[in-house]
């Protein structure tokens, strides 16, 4: 008679994590995994759930998707759902700048096949790829590819977002509730210098938007300059003590260009967020410039999709040049008059999202996420961003009616609820 080992998987769900429950439960059922005959399922309440007594020729045939699945709900805090099975679960406390190295830095340096494709046809070598792979910058995860932030006064690894492979949204935060460091109380940037920098010598730093795309961007660059740094910023958003952390940190340096989007002139938000980061690095000392190679449209490409002589041939402007290009471009007609007129012409329901976008185009906005209790900090947010209509589409049930009591009366001009039970607003 074979004696067969069998082990049990146990996965903990809380309060903050029960969003991945549906899909651990389709990895787990799609594995078909030889079971002991005593072998059961275990739901107790919605904190726990257990697959019992899998056998050792079926873990070890699962491995690395079992693996993958247990990755999805293995953030700091979580494992206290063990021992409190109900109940809202206490906030974790905030991790240091080693304990987020130590956790990111353990993921596994591979790629998939088609996430290897992917880089291939934005640009990079194989030998970047594999370069970005042995110095963790670049890794698999489940549903898509990890990017590190590396601080750049400790060299660890503090911060990553996940590019999405079905690329809605395009990406995510990975330490979902860590964001913050605690040094700067605001979201890490990264920041890229070429293994063959030399800190002797005069650099220059471009900033831009993203992780991966600043990654993919800061490699092209090297191929003719190692002195170049690209420091890059999620949603286009450079706060003031995570960019003075790093620019501090890179020596000598005295210039600061930024590089905008194509398309984003036609964005108030995010050239407000452009501008703003400018002001910090002139506060600071620094000289600063914008790269323009025509990119008033998103047909002109981003940063990471020019080639190197659009890059070296770009023209520098200064802040008023550029302030003058996004006059050029700005909306004669306030969105919500546009949108009023319309509607006056009374679309068929079915067609009523298609007409829209026929007549308006394409609407700038940004997707903003964030955690539970910093609603009103993330709408005040992009109200100082330029941001005059916003559309919150969290959960019913979650305070979103509360909160908009607490906003004050001179700075909200409309408050709509829908029949989703969304709520938008305009601001003064």
């Amino acid at each position: 008679m074979i004696s067969t080992t069998y082990y049990r998987l146990s996965i903990c769900l809380n309060a903050t994590s029960n969003q991945f429950a549906p899909e651990i439960d389709s990895i787990i059922s799609s594995l078909n995994l030889p079971a002991h005959p005593e072998a059961y399922r275990e739901t107790d309440s919605e904190a726990f759930k257990s697959i019992n007594l899998i056998s050792e020729s079926g873990w070890a045939a699962h491995r690395e998707t079992i693996n993958r699945s247990i990755n999805l709900i293995s953030e700091p805090g979580w494992a206290a759902a063990i021992k409190r099975k109900s109940g809202k679960q206490p906030e974790a406390p905030v991790l240091s700048l080693q304990e987020r190295h130590e956790l990111l830095s353990k993921r596994p340096r591979t790629l998939t096949a088609a996430q290897n494709a992917d880089l291939l046809r934005r640009g990079l070598f194989q030998s970047e790829i594999d370069d970005c792979l042995d110095r963790g910058w670049l890794w698999k995860e489940w549903g898509g590819y990890g990017t590190a932030a590396i601080d750049p006064r400790t060299g660890l690894t503090v911060g990553a977002q996940l590019a999405k492979d079905n690329r809605q949204p395009k990406y995510s935060w990975l330490l979902k509730g860590q964001t913050h460091l605690p040094e700067t109380g605001q979201n890490p940037l990264v920041c890229w210098i070429s293994p063959d920098f030399d800190y002797s010598k005069p650099s220059e730093v471009y900033l831009c938007e993203g992780f991966l795309q600043s990654l993919i961007a800061a490699i092209k660059a090297w191929r003719h300059d190692p002195q170049i740094i690209f420091v890059g910023a999620a949603g286009h958003s450079f706060g003031e003590q995570a960019l003075l952390r790093v620019l501090d940190a890179l020596g000598d340096c005295d210039s600061v260009t930024l590089c905008p989007d194509s398309g984003s002139v036609k964005n108030k938000g995010i050239v407000n967020n452009y501008l703003k980061a400018l002001g910090f690095a002139q506060s600071w000392g620094f000289s600063t410039s914008i790269l323009w190679w025509g990119q008033s449209e998103k047909a002109k490409n981003d940063v990471d999709e020019i080639d190197t002589q659009t890059f070296l041939s770009a023209k520098n402007l200064s802040i008023a040049e550029f302030e003058a290009v996004v006059d050029d471009f700005s909306p004669a007609q306030n969105w919500l008059q546009r949108i009023n007129q319309v509607l006056k012409g009374r679309p068929k329901p079915i067609d009523s999202t298609l007409a829209l976008r026929r007549e308006l185009g394409e609407i700038d906005t940004q997707i903003f996420e964030y955690e539970e209790g910093d609603r009103l900090a993330t709408w005040q947010q992009a109200y100082e961003q330029g941001y005059r209509y916003i559309l919150d589409n969290s959960n019913p049930g979650d305070g979103k009616s509360h909160d908009s009591g607490n906003l004050q009366p001179a700075v909200v001009s409309q408050i709509l609820f829908s029949d989703k039970r969304s709520i938008s607003f305009a601001f003064r």
